[in-house]
């Protein structure tokens, strides 16, 4: 809620002069509070609803109470088009939304480093040797790509009830990642601040894999997580199965081409 809240905050602060001069306390937020991304647009209405009461606590801003005017979107980029509209017609200071613009970005990203990560991985045999082709012409890891968009345009369509239980195995998954990553640091042997560092990322990591176990620790895995995680582990073992036995290393691309 932190990077909300000060986002929000400048969102504000950047339109206190418009917001007087048009007289208007109300700021318009168009989320998705229906539909399939609901799940998104609730927990940043409650994140609003909640700053809306801390600043009118402390006198609003410039005096002024603050309110904001929630527009439903129904989960719909036509919807949210429209009423955008709307809401622009009116001249208002700030329009707040969508919710599902950070998805997109998180997404983006995703398929950058997850297409690479599965390139790499192929090209040292830790994975199919089909994940490592390359386009001849952009020079670019085309079959990874292609994989982790699919693999992303059908994770869109499973909604809350699966996509949920999958996001909190993926946390554990990135703990356990930044763990691993810990440890090779310390096994490296650096210096006396490297060393600490390590072993304080390696507690820190530890005790997020730890919430998630511990069946007493309030926010622990369901049967839901619980089979979620299964089932990632046995597609990672089916992954793994699948590498080429007789493997010779393939040069890097730079290297290859310097020596050519």
């Amino acid at each position: 809620m932190g990077v909300r809240t000060i986002l929000v905050a400048a969102a504000l602060f950047s339109c206190v002069t418009a917001a007087r001069a048009a007289d208007t306390d109300d700021i318009n937020v168009i989320l998705p509070l229906t539909g399939s991304g609901a799940f998104l647009g609730k927990a940043e209405q409650q994140a609003l609803v909640q700053y809306e009461k801390m600043v009118n606590s402390t006198g609003g801003i410039h005096g002024k109470p603050v309110r904001f005017v929630f527009h439903d979107d129904q989960s719909s980029p036509q919807v949210a088009v429209q009423l955008a509209n709307q809401v622009k017609a009116t001249n208002p200071p700030v329009i707040l939304g969508s919710a599902l613009v950070a998805l997109v970005q998180a997404f983006n990203a995703n398929i950058i480093a997850s297409s690479r990560l599965l390139y790499a991985m192929s090209r040292h045999n830790l994975l199919n040797p089909i994940m490592s082709g390359v386009h001849p012409r952009n020079q670019t890891p085309s079959t990874a790509i292609i994989a982790v968009g699919l693999a992303t345009a059908v994770m869109i369509f499973m909604g809350e009830a699966l996509l949920v239980p999958i996001l909190e195995v993926g946390a554990i998954s990135a703990a356990v990642g930044w763990m691993a990553a810990c440890a090779s640091y310390y096994r490296m042997k650096p210096d006396r601040f490297g060393r600490a560092a390590a072993i304080f990322g390696l507690f820190v990591t530890s005790a997020m894999v730890l919430v998630k176990l511990l069946p007493w620790i309030p926010g622990h895995f369901t049967w839901h997580e619980w089979l979620a995680l299964g089932i990632w582990a046995a597609l990672g073992i089916a992954a793994r199965a699948s590498r080429e036995r007789n493997f010779q290393e393939q040069p890097d691309l730079e290297t290859a081409d310097a020596a050519n």
